[in-house]
């Protein structure tokens, strides 16, 4: 596989954010947008609401489309995307119809779906080729074998009930993560031995620690909460590199399915860098939690991984909330 490519679709690097979000409120439809902007929009968050009509395609007239995101409709119509000849990710959040219908998606390169999506049975994903990335986050899926068809696809991330890999080799994939799941130890030991260019992670600590391979630097300041860029407001920099490696290797979770997600930002973020380039980063909240993108909730510390990052954010005058 095409390295270029495969870094293009590296589990923690997604489409760039966009400014607009487009939202289905306060009576207004996609319907108000000039035709002029949805015929060449290529980048799209939705949000349905109780007054939409749903026998009508909320996606219609968006050619163009390279990302979609939607929320909201309930049920979604698969279908609606025929038409998005160019659509390269797609994230789906709500109870979807006609599932089959994603097949005809030739350029998709990058599917998700959440678990209000009831998805159970993903046997069509064997029909998409093309698809490089995949993931599942909290759905019924309990058995990824579809997935053994896909010559191209390079990274996976699936949390919930799944049980069951695939037999054989998958000679693209290079990721594999499968936190929160209930596949076995030994199972994911047997995939890793017939699929040995492919990084498993099955440990929540694990899947953190390969992301933060190369720290030289680590940076604690206040929670954006959408004020702050990374990096504003900084309370200190960690450059020792035993501190470094010991804060990192000190980060311990509870392992388990279902994790929750409170709703606060957080008290600090934690900023990872390699050198000068923010590779990761990471929000403390309540002194028991961190919020990382690359879980699928909130990672609970074990009473000893609190403890240590407690000591050593007062070594660094940090007064814990």
């Amino acid at each position: 596989m095409d390295q270029a490519l495969l870094a293009n679709f590296h589990p923690y690097r997604r489409y760039p954010c966009f400014s607009h979000t487009l939202s289905l409120k306060s009576g207004r439809t996609l319907d108000d947008l000039p035709a002029s902007l949805s015929r060449k929009l290529r980048y799209l968050s939705i949000r349905g609401g109780a007054h939409w009509d749903s026998e009508k395609n909320p996606i219609a007239g968006f050619p163009s489309l390279h990302y979609l995101q939607v929320f909201g409709f309930e049920p979604f119509d698969c279908a609606w995307l025929a038409g998005c000849d160019d659509l390269r990710s797609l994230r789906l959040y709500s109870a979807l119809t006609n599932v089959d219908e994603l097949t005809s998606l030739g350029e998709l390169r990058h599917l998700f779906l959440f678990h209000k999506t009831k998805i159970s049975d993903i046997s069509f994903v064997g029909k998409m080729s093309q698809l490089r990335g995949l993931e599942l986050w909290g759905t019924q899926v309990t058995d990824l074998s579809p997935i053994a068809v896909m010559p191209e696809l390079a990274w996976v991330e699936v949390s919930g009930p799944v049980k069951k890999l695939p037999e054989g080799v998958l000679p693209s994939l290079r990721y594999l993560k499968v936190l929160g799941t209930d596949i076995s130890d030994e199972t994911a030991a047997s995939f890793q031995e017939r699929n040995p260019l492919c990084t498993v992670n099955r440990r929540w600590d694990e899947a953190l620690a390969d992301a933060l391979a190369g720290t030289t630097k680590i940076r604690v300041c206040m929670v954006g909460n959408g004020r702050y860029g990374l990096g504003a407001n900084v309370h200190f920099e960690e450059t020792d590199p035993n501190e470094i490696s010991g804060v990192i290797a000190g980060i311990s979770v509870i392992e388990g399915r279902g994790a929750s997600i409170c709703q606060c930002s957080g008290s600090l973020t934690f900023e990872f860098h390699s050198e000068d380039r923010l590779i990761e980063s990471a929000t403390y909240h309540h002194g028991t939690r961190l919020r990382w993108r690359g879980w699928s909730g909130d990672g609970r510390l074990t009473d000893g991984s609190a403890a240590l990052l407690r000591r050593w954010l007062l070594r660094n005058g940090v007064t814990v909330p």
